[in-house]
């Protein structure tokens, strides 16, 4: 018995130390989900401290060797509940109330110069200008003050969109600009938010799973993925269509009518 423990120790603690190695491996290289890995990570490190604890009290030869492998095993394990605990936990889908604190966390840090908006037919800030002027996205937005705010969206077809519009136009004036695409022909289903932070661009790109989940990527140009949204952006915006003065007043004009 003594020595099936010493031989499953000197396996067990090379094998915990492979895994917390590959962990910590998978957190700094990857943004892969991690919500069960890290249930695994305790239960494994549940299991290592129990079975050192075990053959602590059971191990008669105390030997340097053993006593190496035993404290080694019980460090390991304790460590392996420590991460599981500390590192944040990434996660593949959201709902929309995390999702907007992830979204106006990134507004936030944004610098003020400049953001962008693939944006949609606007609903995620509200169906009516009551619940836009509630809405947690459109209030950060509004207090961050950026000196520039591009929206890419849909062409209003219903005038409840369309006094949404006038809203937002109404609101910030000067400072936003919107350019309308026709998702009836394209539409990549993608919505997010481009900014620069510390002098480096910035995406955070979310797609809706569901009514009730949302995939969401934070990256920046540096990176494959990044670059490619960031050209993807700037491609459909090259060819959007802007609003003509006629079109905006009409917007306008709905809303202070709506009010």
């Amino acid at each position: 018995m003594e020595k099936f423990l010493i031989d499953s120790l000197c396996l067990v603690t090379p094998a915990v130390f492979g895994l917390l190695c590959g962990i910590i491996c998978n957190y700094l290289f990857t943004n892969k989900p991690n919500v069960w890995l890290k249930r695994i990570l305790f239960g494994v490190g549940i299991t290592t401290l129990s079975f050192a604890v075990f053959c602590l009290f059971r191990i008669h030869d105390n030997s340097d060797f053993n006593k190496t492998l035993m404290v080694l095993s019980f460090i390991l394990g304790f460590i392996l509940i420590v991460i599981s605990f500390v590192i944040p936990t990434i996660k593949r889908y959201y709902s929309p109330r995390s999702l907007n604190k992830i979204i106006n966390k990134a507004t936030e840090v944004a610098d003020r110069k400049e953001i962008k908006l693939l944006a949609g037919d606007l609903s995620f800030f509200g169906l009516n200008p009551l619940e836009i002027e509630k809405n947690s996205q459109y209030i950060c937005l509004k207090k961050k003050s950026f000196q520039k705010i591009l929206i890419l969206c849909e062409t209003p077809k219903h005038n409840t969109t369309k006094i949404c519009y006038g809203k937002i136009l109404n609101d910030f004036n000067e400072q936003v600009e919107l350019k309308f695409y026709e998702p009836d022909i394209a539409d990549l289903q993608i919505r997010g938010r481009l900014y620069i932070n510390s002098r480096v661009k910035k995406l955070l790109i979310f797609t809706k799973k569901d009514k009730a989940k949302y995939k969401a990527i934070v990256t920046d140009t540096a990176s494959e993925s990044g670059a490619l949204y960031d050209n993807i952006w700037n491609l459909i915006w090259s060819l959007a269509k802007s609003p003509t003065e006629e079109q905006k007043e009409e917007y306008i004009t709905l809303f202070e009518n709506a009010n």
